[in-house]
């Protein structure tokens, strides 16, 4: 698309780091994202969903908790409900509970 001219706006980054995290491709994801930030695109919250999702399906929870809590910390983006969800079916996923319920009752 680049190479034809094509603009590129974050609704367009955004399904392409969707198709690389749904086909388990989480770093080119995150690659995507490196060219969202060269191009001043600024990523929303679906982006760093939907990376959080691409990591928790790769069964990488600790790097998507590192990232959660530095999207919280260093106010990258406020979570959504989807965000929240997206990390607590993560946690339950790996038998983090209590913390899943935790993480449920910050986001009450």
């Amino acid at each position: 698309m680049c190479v034809i001219g094509v603009p590129i706006d974050d609704y367009t980054m955004n399904i392409a780091i969707k198709c690389c995290c749904q086909l388990f491709r989480t770093k080119d994801g995150f690659a995507l994202l490196g060219c969202c930030f060269r191009r001043a695109i600024v990523p929303t919250v679906f982006t760093f969903s939907t990376l959080l999702d691409g990591l928790i399906r790769e069964d990488r929870i600790l790097e998507a908790e590192r990232l959660f809590k530095n999207l919280i910390k260093q106010k990258i983006c406020e979570p959504d409900v989807v965000t929240y969800s997206t990390m607590i079916k993560g946690l339950c996923k790996f038998g983090s509970n209590d913390m899943a319920i935790g993480l449920l009752r910050l986001m009450e």
